[in-house]
């Protein structure tokens, strides 16, 4: 029993690392490339809902406002908005 909610439970984290996303690389978009093969300088695009694939910084924001949860890697309980400019 132990073992089999073990099972569960890791392929439902598996299931949150399995990130893909739109990917311009070459001058082209390649789309549902998996988040392990980005490469530090990929843009991604990202679309309401999308998960976040890697860290990266916004450098062209189509929106006002842009917020993002973050609860899964800081734990804080409410979104938090981010900027374009330089940190």
């Amino acid at each position: 029993w132990q073992e089999s909610n073990a099972e569960k439970a890791l392929e439902a984290l598996q299931e949150l690392n399995d990130a893909s996303c739109q990917c311009l690389r070459d001058g082209s978009w390649v789309g549902d490339l998996p988040a392990k093969e980005l490469v530090p300088g990929d843009v991604i695009k990202l679309g309401a809902g999308d998960k976040v694939p890697a860290d990266g910084r916004m450098v062209v924001l189509s929106t006002q406002t842009i917020r993002l949860d973050q609860a899964s890697l800081t734990g804080e309980s409410v979104p938090v908005e981010k900027v374009t400019e330089a940190l």
